[in-house]
C-alpha cells in the first residue's frame, strides 16, 4: 500500500489495484463482467466526487455500470453492514470498495471472513482504523488502499513556518482541537499528537 496525496494519483492506484483483484478471482478479462460493490460512507462532495471518478473511469476500461453496485451507508455503520450482508447474499462480488473510513471500517470484517478482496481509499488513518498494520507494507490479507492525507509532520512544519514571527519563546504553540467521535477525526488527532511530540514546541488541547 503507498500513499497517494492527489486524487487522480489515488484513483488510479485503486484501480490498479481492483483490477489485480479482479484478476485474481475470476480472470482479467472485461467479458467476465465481474461484479464490483462499492461501499459508500456518506452522501458528502469529496466522497460523491472519488465515487464519480471510480464509476468512470471503470466504464472506460470497459467494466459495465450495471456489474458495480453503489451502496449508501449514509454515515451509520450497522447501516452499511447491513447492506453489505444483504448484497453479498443476493451475488457475492469479486471485490468490494469501501469510499472512506466508517465505509472501510464496516466492510472489513465483513470481507475479510467472506475471502472477498477489499479496496479502500479516502481513508486517513488505515492503520487507527485497524485495515492494516503498516502503510507502505504488503497487508497480510486481501486488503489493500491509500491513504488519503498529507503526513501530519509536514502539516505542522507548515504551519510552524508561518507562526515562526509570533512564536512564544518560553512555551510550545497551543492548537485548541475540536473534533467528531468519526474514526478518521480520533486517529487525526493522535498522529497529530504524535508528531507534536516529537517536535516539542506544539501542543494540542
Amino acid at each position: 500500500m503507498r500513499r497517494a496525496a492527489k486524487g487522480g494519483i489515488l484513483t488510479w492506484v485503486v484501480l490498479c489495484a481492483s483490477f489485480f483483484f479482479l484478476g485474481t478471482s475470476r480472470g482479467a478479462e472485461p467479458e467476465l463482467s465481474p461484479r464490483v460493490v462499492l461501499l459508500e460512507t456518506f452522501d458528502v462532495p469529496i466522497v460523491l466526487k472519488h465515487t464519480r471518478y471510480f464509476l468512470k473511469t471503470m466504464e472506460g476500461l470497459g467494466y459495465p455500470r450495471a456489474t458495480i453496485e453503489v451502496l449508501k451507508a449514509h454515515g451509520d455503520s450497522a447501516r452499511a453492514k447491513r447492506l453489505l450482508l444483504e448484497a453479498i447474499e443476493k451475488k457475492r462480488p469479486d471485490v468490494i470498495v469501501a469510499n472512506a473510513t466508517l465505509a472501510a471500517k464496516a466492510a472489513f470484517p465483513i470481507a475479510t471472513a467472506a475471502q472477498i478482496p477489499l479496496v479502500f481509499f479516502v481513508v486517513s488513518d488505515p492503520v487507527g482504523a485497524g485495515l492494516v498494520s503498516e502503510v507502505d507494507a504488503p497487508s497480510k490479507g486481501l486488503v489493500t488502499g491509500v491513504v488519503h492525507s498529507v503526513p501530519r509532520a509536514t502539516k505542522l512544519e507548515m504551519v510552524m513556518r508561518i507562526l515562526k514571527p509570533v512564536k512564544p519563546k518560553d512555551r510550545p504553540v497551543r492548537f485548541g482541537y475540536v473534533h467528531s467521535s468519526y474514526p478518521s477525526a480520533v486517529g487525526d488527532l493522535r498522529m497529530l499528537e504524535e508528531a507534536a511530540a516529537k517536535r516539542g514546541d506544539v501542543k494540542f488541547v
